[in-house]
């Protein structure tokens, strides 16, 4: 059982190796020098273990040309990795002159090697001197390329940092199980598993720290998403373009953990700085320029990061080209915040008195009211000369028919705005409170047909047919005048935004002894749900504003205010596709039908 386990950690371990090797291969088409090493490096560990360990369990035997090749791939493992790490920073002479001449040693040393000695025969000197020198100097080369790696995410993003840091250590991994494996040979025990174990663990920290999934990006990127967003509101809230380079090269530098920004505009001027910043064409020494192009030409970002930045956290580049595109809208605002500057000065000595005005909040409110009702009856007598103007000029019988079609607009659109002015004041008035209900004990029916009788006109002109079902005969207690106003702009909405030959339903029905329901329903289009919250916000039509059919969008508004002025409640059913019913509850008559007020 123990065996067969060894095999499936050891199918594991090389295949993990193995995929890494065509990932890195894979990788190498960018044709970067740090992607061919690592392609060279994984290619390298997956060819020999498999030659190692696969054979083994079928029980071949390797010709001892490919056995002594495999360990010249094996060992060589190391200094590939040294120089993918040098691809990045130039590595001490010394250094990669020990490590080159250790590999030119060993493949020296273990060409003209004798017959290996069968498993459980005693071992000769000169395999032992051979097993110490292969792991001094695989040692000694790993050493080299821990210290690198793990030095180099000192300072780096945290995608960066964590991927440098995971090679690292898993290079330190892969060492012990080195040396673990060196005195055991082909014992087969619970330490050889053990080994294989950590072998396996090296892989995946070298896979995680080669190529992390989504998931983990994402996880170890969060630092550089929470000062992404600080960074976007602290750009969005400048207010000039030397304060959005301020706000921008802050929080861009420390996402990268740059040591020098600046920021360039189209014409090539530095309009901030932040960190180190070379002079000219300098070279900053350990530091690689990375340009990030501002959208629609407005300029550069230009970083200086670290030389690992590019291939380890290619994420943190893509988190500077999002602040670099923020920047340029804040740069547009800016830029036209300056242009309205001059024409804004009026208007901020106006809001400066309006400031002032606003501890008189409770006079200012009965000001309003007083101040539109003057403006309606100032604007109600020039209107209404210009629509008795405009119906002389679209009775004439000598005008011709574009003239009498211009004259036809000129008097719908006066309407329209007496429809508003009334729709204002009566919002105005609700709002203060001084609206004058008189409820009494109103005749359903009555009001019903009352309303029905007002609305026929527009209906027959749009081809609607309007009816009432029967309903229950109740009065319900109400102002006579401000439950017909109600019931006539439901009407006049379902007849203007239904289809033509299609009908409106209005009915009476008591759902409660004390309770009446007045429903209106039509055929139309339908509302979808997440607009009907917004069916009784002010002046909001829904998107209709653009379209042919006239409103002022404080129709519904009103008339919700005076059906709760009214001790009602007014309320929506409605899906696309499926038509409209607009609602109003109102508390029933206590009088009997025949004394109910009627037309």
């Amino acid at each position: 059982m123990q065996v067969d386990l060894v095999l499936v950690v050891d199918i594991v371990l090389v295949s993990a190796f193995g995929l890494l090797a065509v990932l890195a291969i894979l990788g190498s088409a960018r044709r970067r020098p740090a992607d061919r090493w690592v392609a060279l490096a994984f290619g390298a560990v997956a060819m020999s273990l498999g030659a190692f360990v696969l054979p083994e369990h079928l029980g071949w035997d390797l010709p001892s040309a490919l056995s002594r090749s495999m360990i010249v791939l094996l060992l060589s493992f190391p200094y590939l990795l040294l120089r993918f790490t040098g691809s990045f920073t130039p590595l001490p002479r010394r250094w990669e002159a020990l490590s080159a001449v250790g590999l030119g040693v060993i493949v020296l040393v273990t060409v003209p090697l004798p017959v290996i000695p069968e498993p459980g025969a005693d071992l000769p000197s000169w395999i032992i001197g051979y097993v110490v020198l292969a792991l001094g100097y695989w040692m000694g080369t790993a050493a080299m390329v821990v210290g690198l790696l793990w030095s180099a995410g000192r300072g780096q993003p945290s995608v960066a940092r964590t991927r440098t840091r995971l090679m690292a250590v898993a290079t330190a991994v892969l060492t012990v199980a080195l040396l673990l494996a060196a005195p055991l040979g082909e014992d087969s025990g619970p330490l050889s598993l053990l080994i294989r174990l950590v072998a396996t663990i090296s892989a995946v920290m070298f896979g995680l720290g080669f190529s992390p999934p989504p998931a983990a990006r994402l996880r170890w990127r969060r630092p550089e998403e929470a000062q992404l967003r600080a960074g976007t509101q602290a750009v969005l809230r400048a207010v000039d373009v030397e304060e959005v380079a301020q706000e921008l090269l802050r929080p861009t530098s420390r996402m990268l953990s740059a040591r020098g920004a600046a920021l360039v505009d189209a014409d090539g001027t530095t309009l901030a700085t932040h960190g180190q910043v070379p002079d000219g064409s300098q070279v900053l020494e350990g530091s690689t320029r990375a340009v990030v192009h501002l959208p629609d030409g407005r300029g550069d970002l230009v970083l200086w990061t670290s030389p690992f930045t590019p291939w380890f956290g290619p994420e943190e580049i893509g988190l500077a080209e999002q602040m670099a595109t923020v920047a340029s809208l804040a740069i547009e605002r800016c830029e036209l915040l300056a242009e309205e500057r001059a024409r804004m000065e009026a208007m901020t000595r106006a809001q400066a008195a309006l400031v002032a005005a606003q501890e008189e909040a409770v006079r200012a409110n009965d000001a309003k009211t007083a101040f539109l009702s003057r403006t309606s009856h100032e604007l109600r007598t020039p209107l209404n000369a210009i629509l008795g103007f405009g119906q002389v000029l679209e009775d004439a019988p000598e005008l011709a028919d574009r003239d009498r079609d211009a004259a036809g607009r000129i008097v719908r659109a006066g309407r329209h705005l007496l429809r508003l002015i009334d729709e204002v004041l009566d919002l105005s008035r609700i709002e203060a409170g001084t609206v004058a209900m008189r409820p009494e004990a109103v005749d359903a029916a009555g009001v019903m047909a009352e309303s029905i009788e007002l609305v026929l006109p527009s209906a027959r002109e749009r081809r609607v047919r309007v009816h009432t079902e029967p309903g229950s005969g109740a009065n319900v207690r109400a102002d006579r005048q401000r439950l017909r106003q109600v019931l006539l702009n439901l009407l006049v909405n379902a007849v203007k935004y239904t289809d033509p030959d299609t009908s409106v339903t209005i009915q009476c029905t008591q759902p409660s002894t004390d309770v009446v329901r007045f429903s209106v329903t039509d055929d139309g289009p339908g509302i979808p749900l997440d607009l009907q919250e917004r069916l009784f916000e002010p002046f909001d039509r829904l998107g209709a504003e653009g379209g042919a059919v006239e409103g002022t969008g404080l129709g519904l508004v009103v008339s919700r205010e005076l059906v709760h002025a009214m001790d009602g409640h007014m309320g929506v059913r409605s899906a696309p596709g499926q038509g409209s019913t607009f609602w109003v509850d109102l508390p029933a008559a206590d009088l009997p039908a025949e004394q109910a007020v009627s037309p």
